[in-house]
């Protein structure tokens, strides 16, 4: 379909009465910063709260794949929601959906809307919009990184300066680690627990006097006596002091302003003396805040998890745990990373920088994996330890007691059954979830073990009631029930020389089968899910079937089940987990 060039749809517009007195902009027009990425525009008139005023609609070269820009022109106040040059934020662009085949309803719409705005501002309804937008309208001279967590209580945080740009922690010791060697200042840090005054005019037009009346009005009696006390008597030439304001549709912003050239007390005690100030744009950075941008979970933002085994499927987990929110994060991995494994693990080839290598110690998976992390989430806590979690829990390395989460994907059904076995016999575990995923596409698998301790059962189910066979079967064999391969086929390959056997999936197999299991822990660790659930998902079986390997019947099983509802599972009979078999071993001697 051909789109309508601004002067046929000025046309249109003019014969739907939309304008008053509509007229194309000129070249001299077009040619300003404003006009960027317009075709055209037009300008007429248009009644709102009794008042004719100039309207400018611009019409981007992407329309109607885009909206519509709307300006008025002829406002003598600023008001919420209208920026420079007029434009009118009338409507956020994603998730809306325009009629292309109409383009003269699309502009009317945005027309409509864009005035509505307007009306709302003339009226004085909306004027607390200005403070859900006081970090836009902000004018930021120079800017700020904020690693803060906005808490409840005044305190002095950490700043670096770094030219015009500031970089805010929790406390000195945080921004040594994000910054060694550079010199760090106290900065004030102010929340404001409630906005009671509202605002005339836009903070761009703010001095010193109007800023620092801001934050003053909106102080409680108690916040003023302790700012007073803090600053009283301690001459300084300039403060940096970060602002937590409150939205008033939920949530917070931060603001920044330095006061410059202080003589006489701090602009924010009872007897200032004066000061200049510029207005800081702090952009947040802190975890509360990423987590919550990015979809992480509140709940688990505290939570420290065990991460067993760090290859393809653990690989992913790893970054999953970190972008949901979690705290701190323990690797166990013996293994390197082996160059044939590039095109599926996340990590790609092995990094050959002889600094890097030196930095490392190793090309161990948990190391490369670590200084990973670290690099793209540095608030992030890890800790990486080159052993199998036998060594490592048989040293005491690890304590299973000292994590809220295990995930256990090391692809080894014999060293998840240790595991399992040693983390029933344990007085206190938390939930673990094994993971594993099967050859050629055909599926993967995540299994919840509930946890247990002193006020806390130990829980009916457990890993090895995979393993155990129905009392029914008359030749049982040892194997994995949960499997989509039927058992007894060996599905492993070798490409190069014996050693070198890999089971044959796809990276695409491996991120599927880390969500899965990252999904399952978080439910845990929400309380979600207390019990044995195990998860399952089912994939293409046909390379596996021309392979000339045989399904299992459980791949029949409908997906609603395998996968969404999950199968509740435990043995009466299992060897590991059934009452019998737990008291023998626990009144066994050592």
């Amino acid at each position: 379909m051909k789109r309508p060039i601004p002067t046929e749809l000025l046309a249109e517009l003019c014969a739907a009465g939309i304008l008053e007195d509509a007229a194309p902009a000129g070249p001299e027009l077009l040619a300003q910063s404003w006009a960027n990425g317009l075709a055209g525009a037009f300008t007429g008139r248009a009644r709102v709260e009794g008042r004719a005023l100039r309207v400018r609609i611009g019409i981007p070269r992407r329309f109607p794949n885009v909206l519509p820009r709307i300006y008025v022109l002829d406002l003598d106040s600023r008001l919420p929601h209208v920026h420079k040059h007029g434009y009118v934020c009338y409507s956020e662009h994603d998730g809306v959906l325009l009629d292309r085949r109409d383009a003269v309803a699309v502009v009317a719409d945005a027309l409509r809307m864009a005035l509505e705005l307007v009306a709302s501002g003339l009226r004085g309804d909306n004027s607390a919009a200005f403070i859900e937008e006081l970090a836009l309208y902000w004018p930021g001279q120079a800017l700020a990184l904020s690693m803060v967590s906005p808490g409840e209580e005044i305190r002095w945080v950490c700043g670096v300066r770094m030219s015009k740009l500031w970089h805010l922690f929790d406390n000195r010791a945080q921004a040594n680690r994000a910054l060694p060697g550079l010199p760090a200042e106290q900065v004030l840090y102010v929340p404001l627990h409630e906005v009671t005054r509202p605002i005339d005019s836009t903070p761009s037009e703010w001095g010193t006097t109007e800023i620092t009346r801001f934050i003053k009005q909106n102080l409680t009696d108690a916040q003023r006596k302790s700012l007073h006390t803090q600053l009283r008597g301690k001459p300084r030439a300039s403060s940096f002091v970060v602002v937590r304001v409150p939205l008033p549709r939920g949530g917070q912003c931060l603001i920044g302003v330095e006061y410059l050239g202080i003589q006489g007390e701090h602009p924010l005690t009872r007897r200032p003396g004066t000061a200049g100030a510029q207005a800081i744009t702090v952009f947040r950075q802190d975890l509360d805040y990423l987590v919550a941008r990015g979809g992480g979970l509140a709940a688990v933002r505290r939570s420290r998890a065990l991460l067993i085994g760090c290859g393809a499927v653990g690989g992913h987990v790893a970054g999953e745990l970190a972008r949901a929110g979690v705290q701190a994060l323990t690797l166990v991995d013996p293994d390197e990373l082996r160059p044939e494994n590039a095109y599926r693990h996340v990590l790609g080839q092995p990094l050959a920088s002889d600094v890097l290598r030196a930095f490392l110690k190793s090309p161990a998976k948990v190391h490369l994996l670590t200084f990973e992390l670290r690099t793209h989430y540095p608030a992030l806590t890890v800790e990486p330890v080159v052993a199998a979690i036998e060594q490592a829990i048989e040293a005491g390395t690890i304590r299973l007691a000292d994590f809220d989460i295990v995930i256990a994907a090391t692809g080894d059904p014999n060293v998840d059954r240790w595991l399992n076995e040693t983390a029933l016999d344990a007085a206190e575990a938390p939930p673990i979830v094994y993971t594993w995923l099967e050859p050629l596409g055909l599926g993967g698998h995540a299994a919840l073990i509930a946890g247990h301790g002193p006020k806390q059962p130990r829980p009916a189910g457990c890993l090895d009631c995979l393993f155990t066979p129905a009392q029914e079967e008359r030749a049982p064999a040892l194997c994995n029930r949960a499997a989509f391969a039927a058992p007894g086929q060996a599905v492993t390959r070798e490409l190069a020389a014996c050693g070198n056997a890999f089971t044959p999936f796809g990276s695409l197999d491996a991120v599927r089968t880390a969500e899965l299991a990252v999904r399952l822990a978080l439910q845990a660790m929400t309380g979600e899910h207390r019990g044995a659930l195990l998860r399952s998902w089912k994939g293409d079986p046909a390379a596996f079937r021309t392979a000339g390997y045989r399904t299992a019947p459980r791949f029949e099983e409908p997906v609603e089940r395998l996968e969404h509802a999950g199968e509740v599972f435990s043995q009466p009979h299992c060897p590991v987990c059934a009452p019998p078999f737990m008291a023998r071993r626990a009144a066994a001697p050592g």
